[in-house]
């Protein structure tokens, strides 16, 4: 029992971090107006899957809709398990129970 007295302050130490009163946190300093109402990423990444393409497929059932050769789509249902390896050339079709499409976006 003796031993355990003597080990258990170590063990105590080693659980416990030290404390980080000056804590400096160095990176460029952007400056701009704020723009309100973007995700962030509509503003900053250009149109890599050609979403422009496909602006007017939302409501449509996704069985009609033009596929240009080459592009690379994918098409996710409710409720279904994808992947979430981003690909900037690809283009998903969010579409609900009947196949309509709901979303149109890059990834």
């Amino acid at each position: 029992m003796k031993k355990l007295t003597y080990l258990l302050p170590v063990l105590l130490m080693a659980c416990g971090g030290t404390p980080q009163d000056d804590v400096v946190i160095e990176g460029p300093v952007v400056d701009g107006p704020v723009v309100e109402n973007t995700s962030g990423l509509e503003e900053r990444l250009p149109d890599t899957c050609m979403l422009t393409n496909f602006a007017g497929s939302e409501g449509q059932d996704v069985s009609v809709i033009f596929i240009p050769e080459g592009v690379i789509t994918r098409v996710i249902r409710p409720g279904e398990i994808v992947s979430q390896v981003y690909v900037a050339e690809r283009v998903n079709f969010y579409v609900d129970a009947n196949g309509i499409v709901t979303r149109v976006i890059c990834g």
